[in-house]
């Protein structure tokens, strides 16, 4: 059995999960919790459910302009950043404001013109971002704290699993994140003085690729990638999800550009080794990137992946255990959390997290099997149902989410719009 993803429900699920998490962001919502949780039935369904028929291809563009309208209408009422403060704290908030507007066009418009708006949308996520930073130059939040340590560290020489972070608002000791975070961000943190200025750097790479995969005229959903609410939160907090999520994207890239057969699984599997190497729950995506990239490119991504961890391991072994893996698992959960794990009976937590992971895979390989560019959908999938089990989630889990997600709609419409034309031909 085989079935095609279904870009309609994709995008619905794109919107739901937008919603509800911005909704969430900084405080528990039961309604930002219900409507995750919808969005991730939705991606469930956008996987079990074939791909629509013609007449409801039609409505995917108006359907994408709706949800535009209803992230904008969130950002009109909720902070743009936590911390920030000063004139480019007001200048992130209207850039913040003009981003999905300009995406709307983006969306709608056709030939060259689409070009243009999409370069616009560019233009005001970067310089929304760049002042997002500039407002919040020293956000009281412990991710910002730590990596930028970490990548001192790796530039000194020093181990960051063994580091002391005492200015850190939370976490003060060791390091949480797999080490590529803090290496692929030192260049930035040695030329800029700040890691967010890499991670800023990423997500436009990773919205780039999301256009390039699907092909530059046919990605009429790529700009709502950019459009996510809440993006400058992001930026301003530090989180890891725009190296991961480029990354992940960058090994799509690497086995649909054309290039040399040879080279494209060499290519893919060294990224998603970065990645592998980069955040923890990224190791769930290795199942899906072996039916979908290619077996090849899933061993060489887990011996890269083992490879750029082992020094910090061998340095000092019970540290980096203690710091990468028991602090997650002995950790105690978040009434703030948008996960449903606070809503279930303590019995049944792990075992409901287990099935429901393991029947996202089940679907994962029933639409995605054979297709490397679908192991984008795969992966949101996959990391939707942890996500809403897990012991934690917050904004920036969902955001890698809902990344994967549009990332993915973007290419099944494109898909669409290519068999159609064909078809009237």
């Amino acid at each position: 059995m085989r079935t095609r993803p279904n870009p309609l429900l994709l995008l619905v699920g794109v919107g739901f999960l937008g919603w509800g998490d911005f909704l969430s962001y900084g405080l528990y919502s039961p309604t930002g919790l219900r409507l995750v949780a919808a969005g991730c039935l939705a991606l469930g369904l956008a996987a079990a459910v074939s791909d629509p028929a013609p007449a409801f291809r039609s409505v995917l563009l108006p359907l994408a302009v709706a949800i535009l309208v209803v992230w904008q209408g969130e950002v009109l009422v909720r902070a743009t950043t936590y911390y920030g403060s000063g004139h480019w704290l007001g200048d992130a908030r209207y850039l913040s404001i003009a981003v999905p507007t300009v995406g709307v066009a983006a969306v709608v418009a056709t030939g060259r013109a689409a070009g243009w708006w999409w370069r616009a949308v560019v233009l005001l996520f970067g310089l929304g971002a760049i002042a997002t930073i500039l407002a919040s130059p020293r956000p009281a939040i412990d991710v910002w704290y730590l990596i930028q340590h970490a990548s001192s560290c790796v530039v000194d020489g020093c181990n960051p699993y063994a580091m002391h972070t005492p200015a850190s608002p939370g976490v003060t000791e060791g390091f949480n994140y797999l080490p590529m975070t803090a290496v692929l961000l030192v260049p930035f943190h040695v030329l800029f003085g700040d890691v967010r200025y890499g991670e800023v750097a990423a997500i436009v790479v990773a919205a780039v690729a999301v256009r390039r995969i699907a092909g530059v005229e046919r990605a009429k959903l790529a700009p709502l990638f950019l459009c996510v609410p809440g993006l400058f939160f992001q930026v301003e907090q530090a989180w890891n999800e725009s190296l991961l999520v480029a990354l992940l994207l960058g090994a799509v890239w690497a086995v649909s550009n054309g290039a040399d057969a040879r080279r494209q699984w060499l290519t893919s599997g060294v990224l998603l080794g970065l990645a592998l190497g980069t955040k923890q729950h990224a190791w769930l995506l290795l199942p899906v990137a072996a039916f979908t990239l290619g077996m090849r490119a899933a061993i060489t991504g887990a011996v890269v992946g083992v490879l750029s961890v082992v020094p910090w391991f061998v340095a000092d072994p019970s540290a980096f255990w203690r710091d990468t893996v028991t602090t997650f698992t002995d950790i105690e959960p978040r009434i703030d959390a948008t996960t449903l794990w606070l809503h279930e009976s303590a019995h049944t937590q792990t075992a409901l997290a287990i099935v429901v992971v393991a029947l996202a895979l089940v679907l994962a390989w029933v639409s995605c099997r054979g297709h490397p560019k679908r192991f984008l959908f795969g992966a949101a999938l996959v990391l939707a149902a942890f996500d809403l089990m897990n012991k934690q989630s917050f904004y920036n889990q969902w955001a890698l989410v809902i990344w994967l997600a549009i990332a993915a709609a973007a290419i099944e419409h494109a898909a669409v719009s290519v068999v159609r034309r064909e078809v009237m031909t």
